[in-house]
């Protein structure tokens, strides 16, 4: 919802991507800060896939299972979740 905004007060060399699944190709590491039905519903192997070792989700929102999470190999860590 912010993104287009948001965009136009970055750096020019920062990337605005509008899709989870771009954002996390190739990413180490991924922090979660909302709630919303997209971030809910990832398809979490599919996910881990794209990203490059070690695959780590921090869950600021508890918005993810920490069970699939891990399941799916990533490196989970969840606020409320001990870890």
């Amino acid at each position: 919802m912010a993104g287009e905004p948001a965009a136009g007060l970055l750096p020019a060399d920062a990337k605005v991507v509008f899709d989870p699944y771009e954002a996390l190709y190739g990413a180490h590491a991924a922090v979660v800060v909302t709630e919303w039905g997209e971030v809910r519903g990832l398809d979490l192997e599919g996910a881990a896939s794209l990203m490059e070792p070690p695959r780590l989700l921090v869950d600021g929102r508890n918005a993810i299972d920490p069970r699939a999470a891990r399941a799916a190999g990533l490196l989970y860590s969840g606020f409320g979740h001990g870890g």
